[in-house]
């Protein structure tokens, strides 16, 4: 798709970039534990979207990677 309709469509149904990230944080606790085995740990989103996890995980310390097939997905991650 590269459209701009998914991107629309999550803009007005999914929520803000904010209100997405602030679900996501309920799944820290489960992937903080990672940086006890390295101080850098790397992370692979498929079908990352607007990129929030990738965010998310890059403000707590991941090396972060997101792919996805929409590219006005990606510019908004960008």
């Amino acid at each position: 798709m590269s459209n701009g309709f998914y991107r629309a469509f999550e803009e007005h149904y999914r929520g803000s970039r904010e209100l997405i990230k602030s679900r996501l944080e309920a799944y820290l606790p489960f992937i903080l534990p990672f940086k006890n085995f390295t101080t850098t740990p790397k992370s692979l989103d498929l079908g990352c979207g607007r990129g929030e996890w990738l965010e998310l995980l890059t403000e707590n310390g991941f090396n972060a990677y997101g792919v996805d097939l929409d590219d006005d997905m990606l510019k908004a991650c960008r």
